[in-house]
């Protein structure tokens, strides 16, 4: 509990990994002294030796005390190791502008609340009794099976049950370990524990990983795997294991965190209510960034790099891609914590972890509307995400779409997602942005001749495959960015209804192995729309000099300026800019 009240109160990051340092929110340097100190205050005063006696059997084989101890470690580590995890587990966006279930920024200190009410009810008898584990394994399925705030009480009530159970479950381990070997014990518990955080891992396998099949898309599996392992603790005749009476000063140090739980949530509330960058000219400034799962090129978190770039770049709405960090292998972190807390968006962190994608996060200095996930079509396993958002832009309702498209090795998979995302856009009633990951060439004809890796030959098959580009520029009835642009290959920006008046491409710094592509646009006033979007009035290519102020993009990322942080503007070493048509 303290260490996930420290990632409450830090951004999702527990000040002292190692994946955050100082510039990234760290207190490293703190956390080594304290551990020096508990050292050396342990030094000081030993443990009392008990005195010997003799192990009194408890009838029970080792392994039943040693499994629920795994599962228990597993479900604290991959459920409860961060307060937004449920909540993000049961996310599904706005409906009507307001968020259909609870906010992982806002919500999450009850999840904290709950985990202590667990720990008052553990000196009780029921927390062993069978009953109390069908109240487990019904919040687990009540968890699994709904969405927004039904969903998260179920979650609540799993932290309930886990957290009761708990102190029973350490010290049957521990009387185990001292009848049969804490060698023995212990090793089988962290041993079904592993088994389960790699089942965990493997429930988002990529198409290529070997026996990805078995368990992609089945966290209702491992679930249940954690929940029979943990019911091994459970019998109706289980004597009491000694569990800790429920003095005052337990419920002191209870009472405490759910205090401090609280003070955090009110502190890290965001101090910037969102407001566009420029509302006068009604410019909207767009971008899209592959983020690699939050961590720079030298391991550590990138929140406050990708802050700083957005800030630069005056971005009114970002389409992050391969956000989705709430699983065990990534820390269980939420990537949007800092850039929502200090600079004002609205933030909609797309399909579920129970949905089973890469994660895409919509973020928005407009309020957002509607929004709807969807999970593109793959049949070939491909995890491709995609966030479908309607945003009040001055009076104007402009449709958004972020996605995440798949790899080359599936043409199908890609000819599917690009069909279902077009599909979307020409649906729009209105200006569309699409900012996605898209696998393609620019201007790459519908179908065309690929060489595609024949792997149970090790041979390279020449076939006809689908290219997403004409997709979904030609039926999704949207305009490239910059169709001249010719050296792309997976970011793309599309749109309509719009007028665009600059376009940029960044270099990734440090901050991940791909670049930022930003966009201006001028949304027409409301109750118009653009009137000429002809070829000839979209490319009336221009010098920033010949375009009011508020179109440029900042010139410390010029390279001869040096750039700013490692970035700059790269490709053509300029933003381009484009006039107004008459």
């Amino acid at each position: 509990m303290l260490s996930s009240l420290s990632k409450h109160a830090n951004h999702s990051n527990n000040p002292i990994w190692p994946l955050v340092n100082a510039e990234s929110g760290g207190w490293n340097k703190t956390g080594i002294l304290l551990a020096v100190l508990a050292i050396y205050e342990r030094w000081l005063n030993p443990m009392p030796q008990p005195k010997s006696q003799a192990a009194t059997p408890s009838g029970r084989h080792w392994a039943t005390a040693a499994i629920p101890l795994g599962g228990l470690i597993f479900t604290l580590h991959s459920c409860f190791s961060d307060p937004s995890t449920l909540i993000v587990w049961s996310w599904t966006g706005y409906e009507n502008s307001l968020p259909r279930g609870p906010l992982p920024h806002v919500h999450g200190a009850l999840t904290l609340l709950a985990q202590g009410v667990g720990l008052l009810l553990a000196p009780s008898s029921f927390p062993t009794h069978p009953g109390w584990f069908l109240y487990g394994a019904l919040s687990t399925a009540v968890l699994f099976t709904y969405r927004n705030w039904l969903g998260y009480i179920g979650g609540l009530n799993l932290a309930v049950f886990a957290m009761s159970g708990m102190p029973s479950i350490l010290s049957r381990a521990g009387a185990a370990a001292r009848e049969h070997g804490p060698g023995r014990v212990y090793f089988a518990a962290m041993l079904v524990y592993a088994l389960l955080g790699v089942s965990s891992v493997w429930t988002v396998a990529y198409a290529f990983v070997p026996g990805g099949m078995y368990l992609r898309e089945r966290t209702d599996l491992v679930l249940m795997a954690q929940m029979a392992c943990i019911s091994l603790a459970f019998r109706r005749s289980s004597p009491s294991q000694g569990s800790p009476s429920n003095t005052g000063l337990s419920r002191a140090v209870l009472a405490l965190f759910a205090i401090a739980s609280l003070l955090v949530t009110l502190y890290r509330t965001p101090s910037e209510f969102p407001r566009p960058f420029k509302p006068g000219p009604r410019i909207l400034t767009a971008g899209i960034w592959t983020l690699h799962f939050g961590m720079d090129n030298e391991g550590r978190d990138s929140q406050r790099l990708v802050r700083d770039v957005v800030r630069d770049m005056e971005l009114d709405v970002v389409g992050l891609l391969e956000t989705d960090l709430h699983r065990i292998v990534f820390g269980n972190r939420d990537l949007t914590r800092v850039i929502i807390e200090e600079s004002g968006y609205y933030v909609d962190i797309g399909p579920s972890t129970l949905s089973h994608t890469w994660g895409a996060v919509l973020l928005s200095k407009f309020p957002i509307v509607n929004s709807t996930h969807h999970l593109l079509p793959s049949p070939h396993g491909e995890l491709a995400p995609a966030i479908e958002a309607v945003l009040d832009v001055f009076g104007t309702y402009v449709t958004v779409v972020v996605a995440h498209n798949g790899q080359e090795e599936d043409p199908l998979d890609r000819e599917l997602q690009s069909t279902e995302l077009a599909r979307i856009m020409r649906a729009a009633p209105g200006p569309v942005i699409f900012l996605g990951y898209v696998v393609t060439k620019p201007l790459a004809a519908r179908r065309e001749w690929r060489s595609i890796l024949f792997s149970a030959r090790h041979r390279r098959l020449r076939t006809l495959a689908a290219s997403p580009y004409e997709i979904l520029v030609q039926d999704g009835n949207v305009f490239d960015v910059d169709r001249d642009d010719w050296d792309r290959w997976c970011e793309y920006i599309f749109y309509r209804g719009l007028y665009r008046t600059a376009y940029a491409r960044i270099s990734r710094g440090k901050v991940t192995d791909t670049e930022l592509q930003i966009a201006r646009f001028v949304v027409p006033p409301f109750g118009t729309q653009v009137v000429d979007d002809s070829d000839e009035a979209r490319y009336l290519r221009s010098f920033k000099e010949d375009l009011p102020v508020d179109h440029w993009f900042t010139m410390d990322y010029y390279q001869e300026n040096g750039g700013k942080a490692g970035h700059v503007y790269h490709v053509f070493g300029t933003p381009l800019y484009y006039k107004l048509p008459a």
